[in-house]
């Protein structure tokens, strides 16, 4: 990822950032990570447009379809806009494209993504990056009102390098001069803190930290007298509008983005008229903003009653795919205060449906999620299904792990499962299959692509059996 063809793409004549001088003509709010990246994203939008702002969101990858990466107050871009944007950015990258250094699919997706922006004149836009940050085609911004660095985990490593010190000094990019830097807790923070720390100090960033030792919950109920978890965070009460153990540090990095941006002052050497020189959001708008969160695929719970044959259910549908998604779900599952199985976790049974793509590893996937006994021991009636990852324009050819090459290679680190793994390529019947279990719980997960797909053949069963 080249930063040079980015450049040339945001500073050809006709597009809005050359226009505002090469430099972003909105305030921008830039997000990088291993995990928890899009919830933070989705809960600072929320929040932003509860408090009056035109916002811009911008979030990857997509599930189903491109356009679901690039918001407008949640309304996703209209497949004939994204059409008409993207041929003008072709067209942009066919004068300001080097003849040996063709700009990537992705930079020109992004360069359109920020033009759109503009174009639209957002009050504010909240970016995640798309990988790492350092090189990522998104840090093209020079003054953001803050940075947000949620916990920093092994993933791309073919790209960022093996260690999580590479990773994380790709992903200390993102940190400008002088603009303040929000960091979560961090699992690995004795190797991770100090790089981000130096190069803070290096640019005169103010950086904030959150502790784990200023989060804790409750549960309680809300203004409609509905049943909900609380984050407490430093001396206040937040309501998790996303469910997960790991919402809770996820909210509080938000919360923590939140009173950064009200008392931080404003960039001196770039004006942004939207703010009328100041930011100020009320705590009313916070809380309306966290329960009005709603994300897609990550920690989704439906429940079904007993109908016909389908006994009742609880289905979990969640994209994770790397080690930090996966500990994040398990630890979910084996919480009292989170588990939506109820008690007993994820057992006695569980049938769990699973896709990957190809540079992750299933095997791993799998130690962490399901209890090692229901892996190695024959008697055990969990089931696995094993499905395909979807053949969608936005994924790369080839990108998924062939269901039967899946199967095999499960089967050959844990054969207790010979009798107890199933093959169904098409993503519909591979749920339908699930539902028709006798199992009472049904885990959807491995690939967030695939578990897009998965969660409309979810959704149709459960407008007709629904219980809430």
């Amino acid at each position: 990822m080249g930063m040079e063809r980015m450049n040339r793409l945001i500073t050809h004549p006709k597009h809005a950032f050359a226009r505002n001088g090469g430099r972003e003509p909105f305030p921008v709010i830039h997000i990088t990570g291993t995990n928890g990246k899009g919830s933070c994203a989705a809960m600072l939008s929320s929040i932003l447009k509860e408090a009056g702002m035109r916002v811009g969101t911008f979030m990857s990858p997509a599930v189903l379809d491109p356009t679901e990466t690039i918001q407008i107050d949640w309304e996703p871009i209209t497949k004939a806009d994204f059409a008409t944007l993207h041929s003008f950015i072709d067209e942009c990258a066919s004068e300001a494209d080097s003849p040996n250094d063709a700009s990537s699919d992705f930079e020109r997706h992004v360069a359109g993504m920020l033009h759109h922006f503009g174009e639209q004149a957002v009050d504010i836009a909240v970016v995640e990056v798309g990988m790492g940050g350092r090189r990522d085609a998104t840090n093209v911004f020079t003054a953001p009102l803050l940075s947000l660095i949620t916990p920093i985990g092994l993933d791309h490593t073919n790209f960022m390098g093996p260690t999580v010190m590479d990773i994380a000094a790709e992903k200390s990019g993102i940190i400008k001069p002088g603009r303040p830097v929000v960091v979560a807790p961090q699992p690995y923070a004795i190797e991770v803190l100090p790089i981000l720390g130096d190069r803070a100090h290096k640019l005169n960033a103010p950086i904030t930290l959150v502790d784990m030792k200023d989060i804790g919950l409750s549960k309680g109920k809300n203004a409609d007298q509905q049943p909900t978890t609380y984050l407490h965070y430093k001396d206040r009460q937040y309501p998790l509008g996303l469910f997960g153990k790991h919402q809770l540090v996820n909210t509080a990095c938000v919360v923590e983005c939140i009173e950064t941006l009200n008392t931080t002052q404003l960039p001196t050497d770039i004006e942004f008229p939207q703010l009328s020189g100041k930011i100020s959001i009320s705590d009313e708008a916070v809380q309306r903003g966290l329960l009005a969160t709603k994300l897609p695929c990550r920690m989704e719970v439906f429940k079904f009653d007993k109908v016909g044959d389908m006994n009742e259910k609880t289905v979990l549908l969640d994209g994770a795919h790397n080690p930090e998604g996966a500990r994040a779900l398990l630890e979910t599952m084996a919480d009292p205060w989170f588990n939506p199985f109820g008690r007993g976790g994820g057992g006695p049974f569980m049938t769990v449906v699973i896709a990957m793509m190809k540079d992750k590893d299933p095997i791993q996937w799998l130690k962490t999620v399901v209890p090692q006994r229901r892996l190695t021991d024959s008697n055990t009636p969990t089931h696995i299904v094993v499905t395909s990852v979807p053949d969608l324009p936005h994924i790369r050819a080839g990108g998924g792990w062939a269901p039967k090459e899946l199967q095999e290679a499960i089967l050959a680190e844990f054969p207790a499962l010979q009798d107890r793994i199933s093959v169904v390529e098409s993503i519909p019947t591979a749920v339908t299959v699930a539902l028709s279990d006798a199992s009472d719980k049904v885990l959807i997960s491995g690939s967030l692509y695939m578990v897009g797909v998965a969660r409309g053949t979810v959704q149709n069963v459960h407008s007709e059996h629904k219980t809430w």
